[in-house]
């Protein structure tokens, strides 16, 4: 059943050392994150003695979606099933097992993780915790003090204990799990090998396995990094073989099963009519084409009778037909088709089941596998089985090359393996199978489709997936709506499911793949809070991930939607949780952070850089919105024929911006609690990193610092200290809110300080130009915004005039500073700007004289 490739006591430094107020030594293992078996499962970090989250669901609606690898069975007699000890010089092979063959009846099978009912009390403590793929352990950041002034460190990361990382580099033979106790010094790895009978010539083989031991002074915000970077070297992953950041519109969420040919066509239209506002690169047809699943090559009379005009059995050909007349409908209004496929799950009732029963995954008894699925009961089709395959490969070669999509979204993909020894090849491990399948789908779906995974192991899909979901189904309210039960913490759709691994996974984009952290919704039909949907629309733009609209865009209103615009276009990077391990009672990380530098150089590597087209170089008229962000992803992604960066440049969580803005850091605060917080961190968490220059003055507090809380445009000044206790920057937020704010250095000269265009306040920047007496910049064009931009004038008097897109623009003073308290005050300014979006030479431009 199992394989133990990894076991042992986790030793800690005896050297003396302080206690912290908790009476915690900072070099004790105090916290474990945790990953989840496939995109629906629960990440995320646990306090050392906490109970691990698991499904609030009972187990025959819950096991499947969770059931990876499983701890060792408890023997029934005494002698163990292999030797305790093997010559580390001798490879084990079946002659060794052949002989204890017979004992393998003595062993009952083990529960997933979370469930413990064939295991002793040992057992259970040794195996408390169990993350599957990998597992990071960690220790409590430390408080130190700081000498009086100092604000230019980085408070969290520079204060982070030693990190242990344990994992396997791949999932293709047995999926795998480390384990830990309570005390998380006894750890393990284990290997599942789900009872497949291993050929002579091979024996047992296992994936590569990875231990890391990291001091605190070795790594940045990210103690995973070399673990994440090695698995996608060792998978040849790359993230960006597209070259897109898919953004766009499913019908999943608003309609549900429930589409029509007219209503798909109605929305296509309506994409294509907002492009001026909001462009779109990808629009999904998602569940409800179909009269059932398995039978791919269906349609709903009702809904499709494009395809019924000839009679009320359409052939191939009509089915063809009705096909691509919606991927050419999606693709002449400027994107790509995309279509939700099942490709190893079928409906009871379906044709494909009548006709191959003898493809389903089947329990000990002979009855079919449980799938789990709290909404509908499906059949898992074993992968093992060629035919099986072959069923898979000819759907995708149909969507793409007959019917014309160009991207796939592939569900329900862990149903290829269901636990059940009723399969086809039993020399295999499930791991094993759904290294098949995931093979069979990249070859049938074509080396340029965009394969979307969803429902997936993630172990497996390294590789082989371009974009990956990583969170449960998002939902129409915060917890899990009735008769679903609120208090889950695993895999039921609802907002706070879906933005916690959209946070606690942020660090897998652009490095296996790009995240998918699910739709954002914005209609009226929900039941979520303007407060809510600002945080949601917030973690989705701080992550870089896919974004996904999903709602009936006919009745959308006009704030809500302004909402989508003010984070489009996606910047490409990806930012840092801060607090991802930092356990907190809500479970969810709420620091995340990026930064932005004006310096061309900070993140380019050569390959990259020969694709950049500079600002002098290029035609602003027929500028791409997509290519800084693209550029941007591709310095931040990971290639496996290039040296990753070092991390401590900070690469993939920076943004690069137009020259003289200057640098800045982009932090959102959240608060996930149900009740109104204060939430406040020290002052350094907010600054952007140090300068690689010697001498260091974008990051200097000599002058102060800009804030501006970008969702509630709202502007403050905080004066350099000289001395005192460390300060703190907050906000008092509402259940569920999020703020972001912008910090950047004041500097005696007319600054750029942000917008509420933009998230990044400022990458809605074509130019910045400056002098004593003046300024002039350009914002993009190619969209249509309205909002107010901030600027900053050093000491300037009364005589002020600004023009907007060339007519005088009005401005209002937000306040007066005095960074040196030395002849007369600067000036920040807020002005109303509208750019239309016609690109015309004055569209977006605002000059200033004083």
């Amino acid at each position: 059943e199992t394989l133990t490739v990894l076991e042992g006591i986790l030793e800690v430094d005896d050297a003396p050392f302080s206690l912290d107020e908790s009476g915690i030594s900072s070099r004790e293992p105090t916290e474990v994150y945790i990953n989840g078996y496939q995109s629906w499962s629960y990440s995320g970090t646990v306090g050392r003695g906490h109970s691990q989250p698991s499904s609030a669901m009972p187990h025959i609606l819950s096991r499947a979606f969770n059931r990876g690898a499983t701890v060792p069975p408890r023997p029934r007699r005494s002698e163990p099933i292999l030797p305790t000890r093997i010559d580390r010089n001798h490879r084990t092979s079946v002659d060794d097992i052949e002989p204890l063959i017979d004992t393998q009846n003595a062993y009952s099978d083990t529960d997933h993780v979370g469930s413990q009912n064939e295991l002793d009390d040992d057992d259970i403590e040794k195996h408390f915790y169990k993350s599957d793929l990998y597992a990071c352990v960690t220790s409590q950041s430390r408080v130190n003090e700081r000498p009086p002034g100092d604000e230019t460190s980085d408070f969290l990361a520079s204060n982070t204990g030693p990190a242990l990382i344990l994992g396997s580099l791949s999932q293709r033979r047995q999926f795998s799990l480390v384990t830990l106790c309570p005390d998380l010094r006894d750890v393990s790895i284990q290997c599942s090998l789900d009872g497949a009978i291993p050929s002579r010539s091979e024996g047992i083989v296992s994936d590569w396995s990875y231990a890391q031991i990291m001091h605190d002074e070795c790594y940045d915000e990210e103690p995973t990094i070399h673990y994440i970077n090695a698995v996608a070297s060792h998978n040849n992953a790359r993230p960006l073989r597209h070259g897109i950041l898919l953004t766009g519109w499913c019908s999943w969420y608003h309609y549900y099963e429930n589409i029509e040919e007219s209503m798909l066509r109605q929305t296509f239209d309506t994409l294509g009519s907002i492009r001026n506002k909001m462009p779109s690169n990808v629009a999904l047809i998602d569940d409800g084409y179909m009269t059932a699943w398995g039978d791919w090559g269906s349609l709903k009379p009702d809904a499709f009778p494009t395809a019924f005009r000839l009679g009320p059995k359409p052939t191939d050909r009509e089915v063809d037909s009705c096909m691509q007349g919606l991927a050419r409908s999606i693709r002449s209004n400027g994107m790509k088709p995309g279509l939700w496929v099942a490709p190893f799950a079928a409906d009871k009732h379906s044709e494909l089941v009548k006709a191959n029963p003898e493809w389903i995954i089947r329990d000990a008894s002979g009855r079919p596998a449980n799938s789990s699925n709290c909404g509908k009961f499906f059949y898992g089709l074993d992968a093992t089985n060629p035919h099986v395959r072959e069923h898979a490969f000819n759907i995708l070669r149909r969507a793409t090359t007959v019917w014309g999509f160009e991207c796939l979204k592939l569900d329900f993909l862990y149903a290829a393996v269901l636990k059940g020894n009723g399969k086809y090849d039993l020399s295999m491990s499930r791991a094993e199978g759904m290294d098949l399948a995931l093979r069979c789908l990249r070859a049938g779906a074509g080396p340029a489709t965009f394969i979307i995974g969803c429902g997936c192991p993630l172990g497996n899909a390294v590789g082989y997936i371009d974009g990956m979901r990583i969170s449960a189904d998002t939902g129409p309210t915060w917890y899990p709506a009735f008769p679903l039960p609120s208090w889950d913490n695993s895999t039921l759709p609802s907002l706070r499911a879906m933005m916690r691994n959209s946070i606690t996974r942020s660090n897998l984009g652009h490095r296996w793949w790009h995240n998918d952290p699910d739709c954002i919704l914005l209609g009226e039909t929900t039941e979520l809070t303007d407060e809510e949907i600002l945080s949601a629309v917030t973690v989705v733009a701080m992550t870089g991930g896919m974004m996904l609209m999903s709602d009936d865009l006919t009745k959308l209103r006009h704030t809500r939607f302004r909402i989508i615009t003010r984070i489009f276009p996606l910047t490409g990077a990806s930012a840092v949780a801060l607090d991802l391990h930092r356990p907190s009672k809500i479970g969810i990380p709420c620091l995340l952070r990026l930064w932005c530098t004006d310096e061309s150089r900070v993140d380019m590597n050569e390959s990259v850089r020969g694709s950049v087209t500079t600002d002098d170089e290029k035609d602003e008229k027929t500028y791409d919105h997509t290519e800084l962000s693209i550029q941007t992803s591709r310095a931040a992604a990971f290639f496996p024929d290039r040296s990753p960066s070092n991390p401590f440049l900070r690469i993939r969580n920076c943004v690069r911006v137009a020259e003289g803005l200057g640098k800045w850091s982009v932090v959102s605060v959240s608060n996930w609690s149900d009740i109104p917080m204060t939430v406040s961190e020290p002052l350094s968490t907010f600054l952007p990193p140090a300068s690689r220059d010697s001498v260091d003055t974008s990051s200097s507090s000599k002058l102060g610092f800009h804030v501006l809380a970008f969702w509630g445009s709202k502007y403050s000044w905080i004066p350099h200290q000289r001395g005192g206790k460390q300060r703190t920057l907050g906000k008092r937020l509402d259940p569920h809110e999020t703020e972001i704010f912008h910090v950047k250095p004041v500097r005696d000269e007319p600054q750029y300080i942000g917008s509420d265009i933009h998230f990044t306040c400022g990458h809605e920047v074509r130019f910045f130009r400056a002098s004593d007496c003046w300024l002039e910049l350009g914002l993009n064009n190619y969209c249509r915004r309205s909002g107010y931009i901030f600027v900053f004038l050093p000491k300037c008097g009364d005589g002020i005039k600004a023009t907007v897109n060339g007519k005088c623009g009005h401005f209002e003073l937000v306040s007066t500073i005095s960074p040196d308290g030395d002849g007369p005050p600067g000036k920040v300014l807020r002005l109303w700007v509208t750019v239309r979006g016609d690109g015309s030479d004055n569209d977006g431009l605002i000059s200033m004289v004083f």
